[in-house]
């Protein structure tokens, strides 16, 4: 299971931050499959990026299994 719990994602750029993300939340179970749409800057990709922690979360958690990967370094995601 994945599960997304108050995720938020603030770019910092300049002068000015931008909010990406603003408390998502999500459970996929194991099994099921999703698929995302929206507009061109709805958050598509940084959700994704998040998500697979490309980029760190401004705030909140991915769980895969209960384990908060979020809480890893770069060594042990790659474990």
């Amino acid at each position: 299971m994945i599960r997304i719990e108050h995720l938020h994602k603030i770019y910092q750029l300049k002068d000015r931050k931008i909010t990406a993300l603003a408390d998502i939340n999500l459970t996929i179970n194991k099994g099921e499959i999703f698929g995302m749409i929206g507009r061109s800057g709805a958050g598509k990709s940084s959700l994704i990026r998040t998500f697979n922690l490309l980029e760190r979360p401004s705030q909140g958690r991915v769980l895969i299994n209960d384990e908060d990967i979020t809480t890893l370094n770069r060594a042990q995601l790659y474990r």
